[in-house]
């Protein structure tokens, strides 16, 4: 005999993904649903048109921020909301290479040694590159530990895929992954993730091959994904266990508060007149500890805030010093000051064009409330015939987030 639950059913946590692919004349747009195990609903699957404006740009160098405003007034006139986008990259612009390193290999190490040994091939621009790479088959369990396990490693530069992280970040989408566009139609041809799909819908799913397999990406763990990076993921990893324990911290002290003031209720006598004063102290001491308890707690949120403006202060520091480091040709920076958000870089370059380069590539980066300038810019004559002269400048910026 069987008897109703009053407790609700457990619901799995269901997810809908877009696969994205720019063409030179549009874009194909394929919207998959389902559960966290496997793909279940088509929503969408169509070849659109771009504006004219934007259409030229798609193959080279082109403005992510005004695709990514388009991409946004598109999503709002859309009848479902997009967990995170998955996009692809042009196969030209990835090499690829197989290296065969021992198994026991595993995280950090497994990654240091690839770049070993991608540094040892003396590739050019490697710093400037993104590296992604995925085993290619699974050696015999009747081979020893020392075995040689072989990965397919892609290589691509920063340009290609910061492009389509600031289109994503401008339309307000996750980015769930960006990998070669060959990976993406390989993808369809798997079964197992079509399986939960109805026939019809992977029938016009495949007319969009790629974009349906960016979304099936989505279920799937194999492939070359150069974003997010292993940097990314491990700060997304951090800010869900801050968020997690400030939560668990939160809540287990307003238990506690409530616990403390119902036990100091359920232990102070009936007040039938005979001792008022002795109820009166009891109420005292409960509401002294519930004003500690919820200074507590606020304790613990100013910690959770504090931490989320470093996290994201780290992050605008690692992107601008990036900057500084890899695009300053012909700039030697002197002084780097940062104080409540305003930041400030001083030094010298060979040209004027120098110092604009440079201030382009710094108002690219998305961490900015105002665009860096140019607050000075003066030519400095040698002291003598051989030493040559040089501009000295002034940058300076607000961030969006301060310390």
């Amino acid at each position: 005999m069987r008897f109703p639950s009053w407790l609700r059913p457990w619901r799995q946590t269901r997810r809908t993904v877009a696969g994205c692919v720019l063409r030179p004349d549009g874009m194909d747009w394929v919207v998959l649903a389902g559960s966290s195990m496997a793909p279940d609903t088509l929503c969408c699957a169509e070849q659109l048109d771009i504006p004219a404006d934007l259409q030229a740009g798609v193959t080279a160098a082109w403005d992510g921020q005004a695709f990514g405003q388009w991409l946004r007034a598109f999503l709002r006139g859309q009848d479902h909301s997009i967990d995170g986008i998955c996009m692809s990259v042009n196969d030209a612009w990835v090499s690829t290479y197989t290296i065969g390193l021992p198994q026991v290999l595993n995280g950090d190490d497994l990654h240091f040694q690839l770049m070993a040994e991608l540094e040892a091939l003396h590739l050019p621009g490697l710093s400037q590159m993104c590296v992604a790479y995925a085993r290619v088959d699974v050696a015999s369990t009747q081979e020893p530990p020392s075995a040689v396990q072989r990965y397919r490693v892609g290589v691509v530069a920063q340009a290609h895929v910061q492009v389509l992280e600031q289109m994503a970040r401008t339309a307000g989408v996750p980015v769930w992954a960006i990998e070669p566009h060959a990976d993406a139609v390989q993808r369809t041809q798997q079964n197992d993730l079509l399986a939960a799909l109805p026939a019809a819908s992977v029938a016009v799913g495949l007319q969009c091959d790629a974009a349906f397999g960016l979304a099936l990406g989505s279920w799937a763990d194999a492939g070359l994904r150069f974003s997010p990076s292993r940097a990314q993921q491990a700060l997304q990893t951090r800010r869900a266990w801050w968020a997690r324990t400030a939560a668990a911290a939160s809540a287990g002290a307003l238990l506690a508060c409530v616990g403390v003031s119902g036990w100091a209720a359920w232990l102070q006598p009936p007040t039938d007149g005979v001792d008022v004063a002795a109820s009166q102290r009891a109420l005292d001491a409960a509401k002294q500890q519930e004003l500690a308890l919820r200074t507590q707690v606020q304790q613990t949120q100013a910690l959770t805030q504090w931490w989320h403006a470093q996290t994201a202060l780290q992050h605008q520091t690692a992107q601008w010093g990036r900057v500084l480091a890899q695009q300053a040709h012909g700039v030697w920076v002197s002084e780097v000051q940062q104080h409540e958000g305003h930041w400030v870089v001083q030094g010298e370059a060979l040209s004027s064009a120098h110092v604009h380069q440079l201030l382009q590539a710094l108002t690219a980066l998305d961490i900015w409330t105002h665009a860096p300038r140019a607050q000075r810019l003066q030519l400095s004559h040698g002291a003598s015939t051989r030493m040559a002269s040089t501009w000295q400048f002034r940058i300076e910026a607000d961030l969006k987030v301060s310390g």
